[in-house]
C-alpha cells in the first residue's frame, strides 16, 4: 500500500480507513507521513493488528497516510470454536521495611493465548483463500495472526504461533481438531515500535 488514507482516532492517533488493510506486515519496511512529511521511526509507536499509528510525543498535523505492507486476511473454514486467555506476571517488588505487612506487585509481561476448534484435518488447508496448513506452520514456527471475529466486528486480533495441536475422532463423530496459539511480541524491521495484540475495546 501506499500513501494509505488514515482516520483520525483522536489529536495523536490515525488508523488505516480501509478495514481490509489494517493488519500490517512488521517485516516491511514502513513509513508515516504527516502533512506530506515522512515522520521518524522513533516518533511512531505502531498498532500492527488494527492499523493504527500513535504519534509519541504530541500532535499530527494531518492529512496522515501510511505507506508499507499490508496482510490479507482469509476466514478459517469449518471454524467452531474458540477462546482467549490473558495473563501478566506480577513481579514482588516489596522492599524492607518495619511497617509492610503485604507484598507490593509489579505488573510485569503480558501473554494472550487460546485455543481455535473446528472441523477438519490439521495436514490440509484450513483457509479460504490464502493456504493454512497447521501442521506445516507449527513445524516451521511461522507466525500468523489470529483474528477473531463476531457479525458486529473484530473482537480480538494477535500475532501468534501454534503452540500445540490435537485431533480426535470417534465412529458416532467428525474429526475435531484444537489447535493452541500464544501470542508473539512484533517489532517492525525499521525499529518502529508496535502493538502485537489488542481487544476490540482497547483505545
Amino acid at each position: 500500500m501506499t500513501t494509505e488514507a488514515t482516520t483520525s482516532l483522536s489529536a495523536s492517533a490515525y488508523q488505516i480507513t480501509d478495514a481490509t488493510k489494517q493488519v500490517i506486515d512488521p517485516d516491511s519496511s514502513l513509513s508515516v507521513i504527516d502533512n506530506g512529511t515522512p515522520l521518524a521511526d522513533s516518533a511512531v509507536t505502531i498498532d500492527y493488528v488494527r492499523g493504527i499509528a500513535r504519534k509519541n510525543s504530541g500532535s499530527f498535523t494531518g492529512p496522515v497516510t501510511i505507506t508499507g505492507r499490508y496482510l490479507p486476511r482469509f476466514q478459517v473454514a469449518e471454524a467452531k470454536s474458540f477462546e482467549i486467555n490473558a495473563a501478566r506476571d506480577l513481579l514482588d517488588s516489596t522492599v524492607m521495611d518495619s511497617a509492610t505487612e503485604y507484598h507490593s506487585r509489579t505488573a510485569g509481561l503480558a501473554d494472550f493465548s487460546g485455543t481455535l476448534g473446528q472441523l477438519g484435518d490439521l495436514r490440509t488447508d484450513i483457509g479460504d483463500a490464502d493456504p493454512v496448513i497447521p501442521l506445516s506452520d507449527f513445524l516451521a514456527g511461522t507466525r500468523r495472526v489470529i483474528s477473531i471475529t463476531m457479525p458486529n466486528g473484530v473482537y480480538f486480533r494477535a500475532f501468534a504461533k501454534f503452540a500445540d495441536m490435537k485431533e480426535s475422532g470417534e465412529v458416532a463423530s467428525l474429526v475435531n481438531t484444537t489447535l493452541s496459539w500464544q501470542s508473539c511480541a512484533v517489532a517492525g524491521v525499521d525499529g518502529t515500535g508496535g502493538q502485537a495484540a489488542a481487544w476490540s475495546t482497547d483505545s
